[in-house]
């Protein structure tokens, strides 16, 4: 079939068949570029977003401390922010001196008595199901006299004359007063009921002098660690 003649086109006519010439190209181009790229195929391209990716840390205890400095002020202390979760607190004195010497306000003649409460709180995001409190070595040492600095002798020790007694509510312990190289032969002590993320255990010391104390005991000042310990 031979294709019409154009000869006899008007002007007019021309222009309409050029626009639609035109019009259908536009067409076949726009059918070839969604083949390759648009909707018609995906080969070119492939996309897989993972909108769930997700890490998280196990939960840990974290041991706070509050009492008073050796002047009595409120003090904390806590083993959060170290990555041994551990930490040592020079700051308060549970047995109510801060190493003064005899002359200081805390001094204890025989028969005296002084008593410090701390409040000790798990403020880690998991519960502990152990908490023990294991005395250290007691130490004595001469504060004054012409011995000032020197270590007593044997049977002079303050640290087996003077008694430390313990009470705790909030995570049980009862301690009886007892020498302090009897506190320390019979640690570590457990106090019963763990302690729970955000719940707190307050205990007592009360350190005494015995009233029958004699005078080769005097002018001492002892010293002894006491660790707090909980666990998962």
């Amino acid at each position: 079939m031979s294709e019409p003649s154009t000869e006899n086109e008007t002007p007019d006519e021309r222009r309409r068949r050029a626009g639609l010439l035109w019009a259908c190209g536009v067409v076949a181009a726009a059918i070839m570029v969604l083949a390759v790229n648009g909707t018609l195929s995906s080969w070119s391209a492939a996309i897989l977003t993972n909108d769930s990716n997700t890490a998280e840390s196990t939960t840990s205890v974290v041991l706070e401390e509050s009492g008073p400095d050796s002047a009595g002020n409120p003090t904390t202390c806590t083993t959060s922010g170290t990555a041994a979760n551990t930490a040592t607190c020079s700051t308060i004195n549970k047995y109510g001196d801060g190493g003064v010497a005899a002359t200081g306000l805390t001094a204890l003649s025989p028969g005296d008595s002084i008593s410090t409460i701390v409040t000790l709180t798990n403020t880690g995001s998991g519960d502990a199901s152990t908490f023990t409190l294991t005395p250290g070595a007691c130490s004595s040492v001469y504060n004054s006299g012409s011995q000032s600095g020197n270590t007593p002798a044997v049977g002079d020790d303050l640290c087996t004359q003077l008694k430390v007694a313990v009470s705790c509510t909030g995570s049980t312990l009862t301690v009886a007063a007892t020498p302090l190289t009897t506190l320390a032969a019979n640690g570590p002590y457990t106090l019963t009921t763990g302690l729970a993320s955000g719940a707190s255990a307050t205990c007592t010391f009360t350190v005494s002098l015995p009233a029958a104390t004699p005078a080769n005991y005097s002018g001492q000042t002892v010293t002894q660690g006491l660790t707090w310990e909980i666990g998962i």
